[in-house]
């Protein structure tokens, strides 16, 4: 009977640790989901810029035809430059985004695993308080 009430007592803790980690994981769960979101923002205004970009550079390449060939041309430099630092750090956000959602799903299936834990642990402890009813007829 002890051993059954140190086994009852095991299980109500494991439980226990086993809805903390659950809740842990649920708040992991809400931040990633806002940096996500977050990335998600700053990814769309990287594309904006990207356009922003493209249409300056496409106006250098108009303005090479009327203006003096060399101070057209660095121009374009220029907007290439911005162009691909946008490109890298939207290939870096993006790279980032993905290893957000491996997290996510990792972490939700560790959810998935805890919650389903939890569910078979208390059905051990109602087998449990089950058979010490029977133990005390």
């Amino acid at each position: 009977m002890a051993e059954t009430q140190e086994l009852l007592l095991q299980l109500q803790k494991d439980n226990r640790d086993g809805r903390l980690r659950k809740q842990e994981l649920e708040e992991l769960v809400r931040g990633l989901e806002a940096e996500s979101e977050s990335l998600t923002g700053r990814l769309q205004e990287l594309r904006e810029c990207e356009r922003s970009l493209q249409r300056r550079r496409s106006q250098a390449a108009r303005a090479l035809r009327g203006e003096a060939q060399e101070a057209a041309r660095e121009r374009a430099e220029r907007a290439r430059g911005l162009l691909e630092a946008a490109e890298l750090r939207k290939q870096d956000l993006e790279q980032h985004n993905r290893q957000l959602q491996e997290q996510w799903e990792e972490l939700s299936s560790q959810l998935f695993y805890y919650g389903g834990e939890q569910l078979s642990q208390q059905r051990a402890e109602q087998q449990l308080g089950a058979q010490l009813v029977e133990l005390q007829v």
